[in-house]
């Protein structure tokens, strides 16, 4: 059966469809935003795009973020605003809101404005230890309100990794650690919450500073058999503990001696892969227009014979 042009018209529209919908899909899909270019490696340039909607969006901190350097960089932008306040709010142990500071100083008035306001904040002068709160409000020229928030935490240390592998007997995870850390003790629990096993005195390389630091745990040596667990890290702002605890944090791992097979719960494969729903859009219109490609080429070939 010969195709007509029509219906090579019609496949090669889709084909054309196909592949500007995967491009469309790969590019950001937000209303406004801030690229951050590096000029020669040295020098960062930032170009905001801004909405032509009445908004507000923190860029910085990020929503759950943990901080352990109590300099904080904020960042937000707006659209259309006449007035922008912020809010910083430091949480109790309970949960519940425990201060919330007006930052005044802050605040931007105009008359639909589109605009960036940055600032540095030290958060020992805002409660200190503990879960944050920052949230932006704007208001319109009408009296119209909108906001945005985020959560983030400031932490004494903190373990970036939920989870981690066992691998050749030792157990390997990073360390965020503030400058008031001098030691840290790791206690691992099994899965029961049984203690197992302590590491205690773990001397950090920069307690005047703070930073990062890798951390290796010889599990052979300390005697654990196989299963999983978890490791409690506890820091102290002095060497003999004697001004108690400032900071917790966890990671978890699994566990299998060498004479045991090493079988991690990984739960489903493609839970495992930690592929997104936007990653097999792309890849499926990815196919397709191979697919709508090669056909067109194989069609052609067969009119040209008959």
């Amino acid at each position: 059966m010969r195709i007509t042009k029509k219906q090579l018209l019609g496949l090669s529209g889709l084909a054309f469809v196909a592949g500007m919908t995967m491009v469309a899909c790969s590019l950001p899909s937000s209303a406004y935003a801030a690229e951050d270019y590096s000029v020669d490696g040295n020098v960062d340039v930032y170009v905001y795009v801004y909405s032509d909607n009445f908004e507000t969006k923190i860029q910085s901190p990020l929503d759950g973020e943990v901080f352990t350097n109590s300099e904080v960089h904020f960042s937000e932008i707006h659209s259309k605003a006449k007035n922008v306040k912020y809010y910083l709010t430091h949480v109790g142990e309970d949960g519940e809101p425990d201060t919330v500071y007006e930052l005044t100083e802050y605040e931007v008035e105009g008359y639909s404005v589109d605009g960036v306001t940055e600032f540095d904040l030290n958060l020992n002068n805002y409660g200190g230890w503990g879960t944050y709160i920052f949230k932006s409000v704007i208001t319109s020229g009408s009296g119209k309100t909108g906001e945005d928030s985020v959560k983030f935490n400031y932490a004494a240390i903190n373990i970036p990794e939920e989870e981690v592998p066992a691998e050749n007997g030792e157990v390997k995870f990073t360390i965020d650690y503030a400058p008031t850390v001098k030691i840290v003790d790791f206690d691992i629990y099994d899965k029961d919450g049984k203690l197992v096993a302590q590491v205690p005195g773990y001397v950090l390389n920069n307690p005047t500073t703070g930073g990062s630091q890798n951390v290796t745990l010889n599990i052979d040596e300390l005697g654990i058999p196989s299963g999983s667990y978890t490791i409690v890290a506890t820091g102290y702002d002095t060497y003999d503990r004697s001004g108690g605890a400032i900071g917790t944090d966890s990671v978890k791992f699994s566990y299998s001696t060498p004479d045991a097979p090493n079988v991690p719960d990984t739960g489903s494969l493609l839970g495992a892969l930690n592929i997104a729903k936007g990653d097999f859009l792309v890849t499926g219109l990815i196919g397709f227009t191979v697919i709508s490609v090669i056909a067109l080429i194989v069609i052609k070939r067969a009119n040209r014979k008959e």
